[in-house]
């Protein structure tokens, strides 16, 4: 096949092969370029809420009304840490036997 082929004509076929593929490449190449900047578009806004989440959690007030003033005081998640368990539920097994 390419025995009968003039040598201008397998210099134009193999550098037009070439462009080709680096035409494809570069196709290939920008739709990744454009996916990862729509991922890292959504990774800021993922930060941006989480941000605001942070903010609105650490300041949650309440009103709370006593003796005619009103008082601002910040709600902790963690303002009663234990769970009342059952006392003496050792000593009185201990103690049934």
């Amino acid at each position: 096949m390419f025995k009968n082929m003039s040598l201008r004509a397998k210099i134009l076929l193999g550098n037009g092969l070439t462009l080709l593929f680096l035409v494809m490449l570069s196709v290939i190449a920008l739709n990744g370029i454009k996916n990862l900047n729509e991922t890292d578009m959504w990774v800021n806004h993922t930060h941006e809420v989480i941000n605001t989440a942070r903010q609105i959690e650490a300041q949650p007030l309440i009103l709370k009304q006593g003796n005619g003033v009103i008082y601002w005081r910040v709600k902790s998640r963690f303002s009663n840490p234990t769970y009342p368990g059952k006392k003496n539920s050792v000593n009185s097994s201990v103690n049934s036997k």
